[in-house]
């Protein structure tokens, strides 16, 4: 069992990766690289947006649960139940997308990333 502990904390800590990324040279490259980082942050807003929309939605559904639930209650146990039982919303933005395209386009404009694992 330790044997096992001990590979598998080895296996995790041998998969600890960083990159370094190297600009461009030139000025068209790192103009390049600023169109890059815009639309970056561009899809970052939008990916917060929804994933701020969905935790809304999660919330007013949860919330409407919850009150249906009361107006059925019948005794103090069953609202206790009710107000116990109402579940969480946690939405967190998804930007691996924005991360890998503007990945792509630092290294199209000429950009290099290096890959350092630990």
């Amino acid at each position: 069992m330790r044997l096992l502990l001990a590979l598998l904390l080895t296996s995790l800590l041998g998969a600890c990766v960083s990159y370094e990324y190297l600009p461009p040279a030139t000025d068209q490259g790192k103009t390049c690289v600023a169109v890059c980082t815009g639309v970056r942050e561009q899809c970052y807003g939008t990916e917060e947006q929804k994933a701020r929309q969905e935790q809304d939605r999660c919330e007013i559904r949860e919330t409407s649960k919850q009150t249906q639930c009361l107006l059925l209650a019948k005794t103090d146990a069953d609202k206790a139940t009710c107000l116990k039982n109402k579940g969480s919303c946690y939405y967190s933005a998804n930007t691996y997308r924005c991360d890998s395209q503007y990945d792509q386009c630092f290294v199209q404009c000429g950009g290099r990333i290096i890959e350092h694992k630990k």
